[in-house]
């Protein structure tokens, strides 16, 4: 029976580097280096070596061929287990030859190792490419197999099975960048070997594959994938609405050979949107089944207008059968081609014989005055048959111009002889939004408007509550000094003060707080402008207000809120300024520590350590039960943890709340926090603190390394069977099967497959995960 010191990944060093990607999804070839890995395992491999190179069974061949370095104890256990795996395989002739290679050649390799290519070039060939074969690369795969390209070019299958190996989208992985290797002829060899494996060794989404290669021109490709026999009937449709899109004729006529389906127009769509006429009339000619002009009710038009392929609208229109309408969808295609300045197709539209858009909705007009378009805007308001006011719609092209600074075109409107928008329509509202983008001249421009000028103070002041929050200094003094209904500088009870603090526009604050008429006090609107100022950062703002003569906001408002907001988003500056102020300054340890607390859950190690460090009033580390400990290792803030763990003062246990630090880490994935905890030297938590939680969630979330460290911690390690075994029906009822693996294979207090009942069984059953339940019925059969 083994014991704590001899199973797996006893020897464990949890100061030392740890790969923590875990890919249990990545598809890997069935060959014997299976058995060599379970081997390898169970004889006390190192396990945290093991993970450090790979979670796979070519672990250690990619040790060797990516450089690692071994130590001199690695060294010799590596040499002393492939020594047992040689003896152990010696019946299998290819990998024994493989093996005892691979043991000869670590003998050069002495505590440092040769270069990848002097180890990889001083191997037997045939070896050689069995070696990498085997290689699975989880960090940047095409990178590191790029490199070795030049080592295996001879053979495109052992390119395929390092692709295999490495990702679960090999196809698309090669497609993406394999041109780049500058030999198509060797890109197309290894892609034929890729399409040659087992279906479940490549990618689920041959849809994407076939686009990516029709998208980079990569045609050979293309054709490869197409005749492959892999793709569903839905991967037709999908390739053939991406050649359309790309304008690829010959793929697009290759596939409509195929009869692929082509159910919902998209391929004519996507053609007609990018502009690719022929492909457009090749799709609308062909005899089966091709798609209809009007397909989509028309919103081919509408793209291809959009767009200004005129040509293409013109196509349509005149198709014999099943033409759309010019005016269909209530006239999209001319408000498309309006708001984006395509003046010939908006003329042609409203020209056209039958069926012409009306204009008169104000639909194109407004979405031309939107985007600027003077020219299409007077075309429409001069057209001859039924043209659109220029106050349609209440105004909308005035106010869309004004928000979008074209003063050309806002004279324009307003000066239009038969009835020209009212220059204060929807109360102001081009006002307003002239202001909230900064366009001076149009504000003037609307202001003294000799007719219906909106009032400076519309919409309840909504103009300089924009410009404030803009921070557009010139237009809020325009407004505040204008003649006649000026807004009160406090309107809204100071929300422009609070908008202005908000975004941090200090020129604005102090204009506001200085106007001689109706000044917002600093306090106004409930402490808002000082709150907002603290949340965002803004300290020149806070230090206006806070230093202001008349009623200043307190720091210590609401029993330090500024200081708690500003710890919460990491803005140290404030902290420090709000615990500095010399009247009613923030107390570091207001509400029990609560901006302790908050500074820890978002790993701002800097604020917590200002606070802890205060000379007064100064929180706890330990505070509220070592809450600030248990949020910082909730989230993974390693520096924060140790930090609170280190404080000379009040330092909260390691243990506090029974291990609820622990617990929460494993629960979340976090390795690293997890081992500092249980290695820390004073008060640590027990392994298997409640009954064993942490493994429980751990298994839960399916962290492979977290669930090994905890069951092979040297002391009060979590049984594999607590809890009545509820770490393996937590696993397997989220499809997590190198965990359920494990659980079952440990040598000590494995849970047993069917505990609880057979729950575990039944949950990988209802939630499909077959793979889980087929390795659990073999466990209890």
């Amino acid at each position: 029976m083994m014991t704590a010191s001899n199973v797996p990944g006893a020897d464990l060093d949890a100061d030392a580097p740890l790969d923590c990607t875990d890919n249990p999804d990545v598809p890997v070839l069935v060959t014997p280096h299976e058995e060599i890995w379970r081997h390898l395992i169970h004889a006390g491999y190192p396990y945290q070596f093991l993970h450090r190179v790979g979670h796979t069974p070519s672990g250690v061949v990619y040790a060797m061929l990516s450089g690692i370095v071994l130590n001199n104890a690695e060294l010799e256990e590596l040499k002393e287990q492939l020594k047992e795996a040689c003896a152990q395989y010696e019946d299998d002739l290819a990998w024994a030859k493989v093996l005892e290679e691979m043991y000869n050649a670590l003998w050069g390799l002495g505590c440092a190792p040769r270069t990848n290519m002097e180890f990889l070039t001083g191997l037997n060939a045939d070896v050689l490419e069995i070696i990498v074969s085997l290689a699975s690369v989880k960090d940047q795969p095409w990178t590191v197999c790029k490199d070795w390209w030049d080592v295996i070019r001879r053979s495109p299958k052992v390119m395929a099975r390092i692709l295999v190996n490495s990702s679960c989208e090999p196809l698309i992985m090669l497609i993406e960048h394999g041109k780049s290797l500058g030999s198509e002829r060797r890109i197309l060899a290894t892609l034929e070997s890729l399409l040659g494996m087992p279906r479940a060794c490549i990618d689920d989404d041959m849809a994407v594959s076939i686009c990516e290669a029709i998208e980079s021109g990569f045609k050979a490709a293309t054709r490869l994938l197409l005749s492959s026999g892999l793709l569903k009937a839905d991967n037709f449709e999908e390739a053939l609405e991406c050649a359309a899109g790309s304008g690829d004729l010959d793929t697009v006529r290759l596939l409509l050979e195929r009869h692929a389906p082509r159910r919902r127009g998209l391929p004519l769509e996507n053609a007609a949107r990018n502009g690719h006429i022929e492909v457009v009339r090749l799709l609308l000619e062909w005899p089966e089944n091709a798609p209809s002009a009007n397909c989509r009710g028309g919103f081919v038009l509408c793209s291809a207008a959009g767009k200004g392929h005129i040509d293409i609208v013109r196509l349509l229109l005149e198709w014999p059968v099943n033409a759309p309408r010019a005016n269909c969808r209530e006239g999209c295609a001319l408000t498309e081609a309006a708001k984006y300045g395509h003046a010939d197709v908006v003329r042609m539209l409203l020209e056209w014989p039958q069926h012409a858009p009306g204009c008169d909705d104000g639909h194109a007009l407004a979405g031309a005055a939107a985007a600027g378009h003077l020219n299409i805007v007077r075309m429409l308001l001069l057209w001859p048959q039924n043209p659109p006011r220029a106050d349609c719609r209440n105004g909308q092209a005035l106010v869309n111009a004004a928000q979008n600074g074209n003063m050309d075109l806002v004279r324009m409107l307003l000066q239009w002889p038969q009835n020209a928008p009212r220059a204060d329509c929807q109360d102001g509202n081009a006002l307003a939004e002239a202001a909230s983008e900064g366009h001076m001249d149009i504000v003037r421009l609307l202001l003294t408007w000799p007719e219906h000028a909106p009032r400076a103070d519309c919409g309840d002041g909504m103009a300089l509550l924009n410009a404030a929050d803009g921070g557009y200094t010139d237009i809020v003094r325009l407004l505040l000094e204008w003649p006649e209904h000026a807004p009160t500088a406090d309107c809204h009870d100071g929300q422009a003060l609070v908008n202005a603090a908000c975004s941090g526009h200090v020129d604005v604050v102090r204009m506001l707080l200085e106007w001689p008429q109706n000044a917002p006090t600093a306090d106004c609107f409930d402490v808002h402008a000082f709150l907002f100022a603290a949340m965002h950062g803004r300290v020149d703002v806070i230090r206006i207000l806070l230093g202001w003569p008349v009623n200043a906001p307190r720091a210590d408002f609401g029993d330090g809120q500024a200081l708690i907001h500003a710890a919460e988003d990491g803005h140290i500056d404030v902290v420090r300024l709000l615990l500095e102020w010399p009247v009613n300054a923030a107390k570091a340890d207001c509400q029990d520590g609560e901006a302790l607390v908050v500074a820890a859950l978002n790993g701002y190690a800097d604020i917590v350590r200002l606070l802890l460090e205060w000379p007064v009033n100064a929180p706890r580390a330990d505070c509220r039960g070592g809450l600030a400990l248990v949020k910082a290792a909730k989230f993974g803030n390693l520096d924060v943890v140790r930090l609170i763990l280190k404080w000379p003062v009040n330092a909260p246990r390691a243990d506090c709340q029974d291990g609820q630090a622990l617990i929460v880490a494993a629960e979340n994935g976090h390795l690293h926090v997890v081992r500092m905890l249980l290695k820390w030297p004073v008060n640590a938590p027990r392994a298997d603190c409640r009954g064993g939680q942490a493994l429980v969630l751990a298994a839960a979330i399916g962290n492979l390394h977290i669930v090994h460290m905890l069951l092979v911690w040297p002391v009060n390690a979590p049984r594999a069977d607590c809890q009545d075994g509820q770490a393996l029906v937590d696993a397997a009822a989220n499809g997590h099967l190198h965990v359920v693996r494990m659980l079952l294979e440990w040598p000590v207090n494995a849970p047993r497959a069917d505990c609880q009942g057979g729950l575990a069984m039944d949950a990988a059953e209802r939630k499909g995960f077959n793979d889980v339940l087929l390795l659990l019925q073999k466990s209890v059969f």
